[in-house]
């Protein structure tokens, strides 16, 4: 580094000479070479030049100190440092010093006053730069202005500098530049300079990356605890402000928010890209589909950074439309005649999702298209209403939200078709929420009863796909159902849903589940359009499917259970509906679909046609169940497996029971439970419904 070794050596002999000399004027004889060096440097007087010097080497070590560290530098008394204190306010004035803020009052508070040298002067004077006072400086644009600002404000929060003093030398500087453009533009808003630099703060951080900043922090960082940072804070949280006024800054995100958390609007934000201080928008002619709709999902992420606001995502999209306006995909989006661009914009969206196999979150779409609340709000509901041209066109399908996930928006195969028009190659399928690949099912050996074994032998059969594709196109040739409807029934832990899952594994399916309590909608009058959603659906991903699903109606108790002829409530009619649109999509189903219940005695009659194979799982009988016993156990010679079948009149799910109780017992214990152990459990596995004691009142005989 190229350094006068002069300037540095001058200060280091005025700092050591100046150590208890106790302000003899005999010091400044003494060092009147090295201090007429540095005023000359300086610009400054030789007894500014003097505690300047001391200043610097004493802050090298430390960011700030008072005026009682010079006075013990010195070795002299409080009285004697008095006479050059003037000497040193014009240090402050030339903008080489700056106060620390200090809650100390009076006399104590001017010698006990913490001071440090402004940001710049120390790397000055190591690069050897000429000094000048702070107001001096000269920035060439906005970007740069808006940069210093910035720092001097972190400085003031960070080295806890006083404000006050740097909005001085602030306004000099602000009042110099009025002729950049970015403050020609805010003239209009006749900001003080506080107001500036607060936002110019704001600014900074957002080009840093803080989408927003806490002005309860700031107002305590800039003032300290006085009644100007709380008539600072009031001010904005009560958007009396000029900066809230004037829509320069805004609460973040909304009111429900932290109420102390601020933001740039979005007419900042379009103020920063008119003078460059934000990246201008990337709009080009796109070469295919793919590339136009990841444009599109560009924009949305820039959008959900809250980079741009809906005004501006909105008017870059209809650029990117028009300017694409010959590509295939643009020209299929027009042909749908969409009434405004707008919904266009969701459109595409909705395609780039579909085209990835995703869905689109309903509630991140709304917020991103709309910034007004109520706005987002009506396009959430006429979503959901199905009321909305998407649905209506048969564009898109609404998949109702749960309480863990909100609605999202599925392309229909109509849009799917679109895009493969379109020559853009999508997934071979769009994974449904409720498939279970057979790949995810582990394999398990089942065992049935003689008779049971025999049916269900006979729907394994009917599933393997060579049958299966031979007894469609023969039911298709007789003018018959095409479906394969079935119902297992039974009483609980015969094996139902697990024969089901072992038999998709088999016949290589997919098992897609339909939770019943999901078709009854939150929404009045969308549970029959649920039930009919469900058939479409199953269509649609059958469909894009080597091998028919199977659907599967778990525990269907709920929706085949006996109609209610007195439906004098708004549920009982709504449930009968449900029943009476069950009974139509089944009637003409095409694909694979199994019910499970163990209420066989409650269901509709008008169901028992609807199902095709009715087999009833009973419960194992001895032979079963000592096979059953034998396959679970790992050493079957251990235990009275004949004994355990014949006492024991268990279904499957209880016998797992014993044999997960038998293998926790293993690896708590370290060896296998005795034979009695597990006849007391087998004992209790079973309630005792005639020895259950019973709460409440007792009544004699």
């Amino acid at each position: 580094m190229s350094v006068k070794p002069t300037i540095l050596s001058n200060i280091k002999a005025v700092h050591k000479a100046s150590g208890g000399c106790n302000l003899d004027l005999a010091i400044f004889s003494e060092l009147k070479y090295e201090l007429d060096q540095l005023s000359s440097f300086l610009e400054t007087t030789n007894i500014q030049s003097f505690f300047f010097a001391i200043i610097f080497a004493e802050t090298l070590s430390q960011k700030s100190l008072d005026r009682a560290d010079l006075v013990r530098h010195l070795g002299c008394e409080y009285l004697d440092y008095l006479e050059y204190e003037q000497e040193l306010q014009l240090l402050f004035e030339k903008g080489f010093l700056t106060n620390v803020r200090s809650g100390r009052r009076g006399m104590d508070g001017l010698i006990h006053q913490e001071f440090a040298l402004n940001n710049y002067i120390h790397s000055a004077i190591v690069s050897n730069k000429k000094l000048s006072p702070a107001t001096d400086i000269k920035l060439h644009d906005s970007s740069s202005l808006v940069e210093f600002i910035h720092a001097e404000v972190v400085r003031v929060k960070e080295d806890d500098l006083n404000f006050d003093d740097i909005l001085n030398i602030l306004s000099v500087i602000i009042k110099k530049h009025r002729s950049l453009g970015l403050m020609k533009s805010l003239a209009k808003y006749k900001l003080e300079v506080e107001d500036i630099c607060i936002l110019f703060y704001f600014i900074g951080a957002f080009r840093l990356g803080d989408k927003y900043e806490c002005i309860k922090r700031l107002s305590i960082d800039l003032y300290g605890e006085k009644s100007k940072a709380s008539k600072l804070m009031q001010s904005m949280v009560y958007e009396k402000h000029v900066l809230v006024k004037e829509s320069l800054l805004q609460h973040y995100g909304s009111r429900t928010n932290d109420e102390f958390d601020f933001e740039l609007s979005g007419v900042t934000k379009q103020l920063l890209r008119k003078h460059s201080l934000l990246p201008e928008f990337n709009i080009k002619i796109c070469d295919d589909t793919f590339e136009l709709l990841y444009s599109v999902e560009e924009f949305f992420k820039k959008r959900d950074d809250e980079f741009i606001t809906a005004a501006e995502f909105l008017g870059n999209v209809e650029k990117l439309i028009n300017l694409n306006s010959e590509l295939a995909i643009i020209k299929e989006l027009k042909s749908v005649k969409l009434k405004n661009a707008r919904n266009e914009m969701i459109y595409l969206k909705c395609l780039y999702d579909g085209g990835i196999g995703e869905e689109t979150d309903l509630e991140d779409l709304a917020k991103a298209v709309y910034s007004n609340e109520r706005q987002a709000a009506l396009m959430k509901n006429e979503l959901i209403q199905e009321t909305s041209e998407f649905t209506k066109k048969g564009l898109l399908e609404v998949v109702e939200g749960t309480f863990f996930s909100n609605a999202q928006l599925r392309l229909t195969d109509m849009s799917l078709q679109l895009l493969v028009d379109c020559g853009m190659e999508i997934p071979e399928k769009k994974k449904n929420n409720y498939s279970i690949l057979p790949a995810d099912i582990k394999a398990k050996e089942l065992f049935y009863n003689e008779e049971d074994a025999k049916q269900m032998m006979m729907l394994h059969g009917v599933l393997q796909e060579k049958q299966f594709a031979n007894i469609q196109k023969r039911m298709s040739e007789k003018a018959l159902p095409t479906g394969v409807v079935a119902l297992l029934y039974g009483v609980p832990g015969t094996g139902k849903t697990e024969s089901v899952y072992q038999m998709a594994k088999q016949t290589g399916r997919e098992v897609i589940q339909v939770d019943i309590s999901k078709s009854k909608s939150m929404w009045f009058g969308q549970s029959e359009k649920q039930i009919k959603k469900i058939f479409t659906q199953y269509e649609n991903y059958a469909k894009r499917c080597k091998l028919k699903p199977i659907l599967l109606f778990n525990e269907a108790d709920a929706i085949i259970s006996q109609r209610r002829s007195m439906a004098s409530t708004n549920v009982s009619q709504t449930e009968n509906r449900m029943q009476n649109i069950l009974l139509e999509e089944l009637e003409k189903f095409s694909g694979i679909c199994i019910a499970t219940t163990n209420l066989i005695n409650n269901i509709d009659t008008a169901f028992e046609r609807r199902f095709l194979y009715k087999i009833q799982l009973h419960k194992p009988c001895t032979d079963t169940m000592m096979k059953i016993w034998r396959s679970k156990l790992s050493d079957p010679d251990t235990y009275d497996v004949v004994r355990l079948a014949n006492k024991y009149a268990f279904s499957g799910g209880q016998i797992d029971n014993i044999i997960k109780k038998i293998e926790m017992h293993e690896i708590l214990h370290g060896k296998k439970p005795a034979t009695n152990e597990v006849i007391d459990w087998c004992d209790t596995e079973l309630f005792d419904r005639n020895n259950i004691r019973r709460i409440g009142f007792i009544t004699k005989a």
